[in-house]
C-alpha cells in the first residue's frame, strides 16, 4: 500500500537522521554516555587506507575471497540478515507503563486521588479528582504513543529487509559470481552497477561516477556522489 510505504519511509528517514546525529555528537565530544552507540563508535573502516582494509579483513581487494574462506566466515559469523531482537512483551509493557516520566505521573495521580478521598473527607475538592483523572488520561496516551513507536520501529526493520536485493555479484576465487545476499560475508568484494540495491555495509574501493539514492535514509532528493576517500568522521555520513 503506497500510503503505508510512504509512512514507513518517513519513519526510517527520521530514525536514521536522529541516530546519525547522536553518533556524530558522540564522536565530536569524545564521550560515550550511551552504551548502544559503543559499537558504532568503534567503526573506523571508512577512515582506513585500502591496504589497511585488505589487511584488517584478510581479503584480496582485487580478486576477492576464495571459496573456502567465504564458507568458513559464513559458518562462523552467520548469514547477512537483519534479525529483530527477541521480544519480551512483559518487559515492554512495564517500560510503556512506567518508563520515563510515567512513574512521576502515576505518583502524582495517586496523590490527587488520596487528596480527594479519603484525605478530603466531607469537604473533598472535586478539582483533585479531576486532576487525578486527567493525569491518568495523559499516562494512557503516553502508553499508546510508546507502543505505537515500537510498532513503527518493527515495521521499519521489516521494510529494510524488503529493500535488500535477493542476489549480488561478488568476486570469489578471482571470478565474478552471483550469490544470495544472505550469504555475503565480511571481506567480500562486491560489484555494484547502475540500478543495484546496496546489500550490506560497504567500503568503496573503486568507483567511476557512482551515485547513490539515499533518499529513503536521509531524505535527500539528489543522488549522493560517492568517493574512495573518507569525507566525514561519522561513517553514517561519509561518502565512501
Amino acid at each position: 500500500m503506497p500510503d503505508q510505504e510512504l509512512q514507513l519511509n518517513r519513519t526510517l528517514t527520521v530514525e536514521f537522521r536522529t541516530y546519525s546525529v547522536r553518533v556524530g555528537e558522540a564522536r565530536r565530544s569524545g564521550e560515550n554516555r550511551d552504551s548502544s552507540l559503543a559499537e558504532e563508535l568503534r567503526n573506523d573502516y571508512h577512515t582506513l587506507s585500502l591496504d589497511d582494509v585488505s589487511s584488517r579483513y584478510n581479503t584480496n581487494i582485487k580478486g576477492g575471497l576464495d571459496g573456502s574462506s567465504a564458507a568458513k566466515r559464513l559458518a562462523r559469523n552467520g548469514k547477512n540478515v537483519i534479525s529483530p531482537p527477541p521480544s519480551n512483551y512483559f518487559k515492554k509493557f512495564i517500560d510503556y507503563t512506567f518508563g520515563g516520566f510515567s512513574t512521576l505521573l502515576w505518583i502524582a495521580s495517586i496523590i490527587c486521588f488520596l487528596a480527594y478521598q479519603p484525605l478530603g473527607g466531607d469537604a473533598a475538592d472535586p478539582t483533585n479528582l479531576g486532576l487525578a483523572i486527567l493525569l491518568l488520561i495523559v499516562i494512557f496516551i503516553q502508553i499508546f504513543f510508546n507502543a505505537y513507536q515500537d510498532y513503527s520501529s518493527s515495521k521499519v526493520m521489516a521494510s529494510i529487509n524488503n529493500m535488500l536485493p535477493s542476489q549480488v555479484i561478488v568476486s570469489r576465487d578471482s571470478k565474478e559470481v552471483s550469490v544470495p545476499t544472505s550469504e555475503l560475508v565480511l571481506g567480500d568484494l562486491i560489484h555494484i552497477k547502475y540500478g543495484n540495491k546496496i546489500p550490506a555495509d560497504l567500503r568503496i574501493i573503486q568507483t567511476s561516477d557512482l551515485k547513490l539514492d539515499k533518499s529513503v535514509l536521509t531524505g535527500e532528493v539528489e543522488p549522493v556522489n560517492c568517493t574512495v576517500e573518507c569525507t566525514d568522521d561519522n561513517h553514517l555520513e561519509s561518502k565512501n
